[in-house]
């Protein structure tokens, strides 16, 4: 919360001076409050939980990092519903 404050009273005081912020130093800062915010502990527990949820979880996480987060949702997404129609396809033959 303080890092998202501090940043906007910088953007609104200097936002002339913004345009000579390096790219790099904010995708450092937004890493850095990322990583913060992440649940590390959730994370690995549903990682844990079965392996469909790991697979969706770390095509989700690795998509989103290489690419961006519509990729990775997107994914996400399409893997949870193959895992799900693939449950109930196996529930209902049986």
């Amino acid at each position: 919360m303080l890092h998202s404050l501090f940043l906007l009273g910088f953007m609104m005081l200097a936002a002339p001076l913004a345009a000579y912020v390096p790219l790099a130093a904010l995708a450092g800062m937004l890493v850095v409050v990322g990583w913060n915010m992440a649940e590390r502990v959730e994370f690995a527990r549903l990682a844990r939980l079965s392996w469909r949820t790991a697979v969706v979880l770390l095509a989700t996480f690795g998509l989103t990092l290489v690419r961006d987060l519509v990729t990775g949702i997107s994914a996400g997404c399409i893997l949870a519903a193959l895992f799900a129609a693939e449950a109930r396809f196996r529930t209902r033959r049986a």
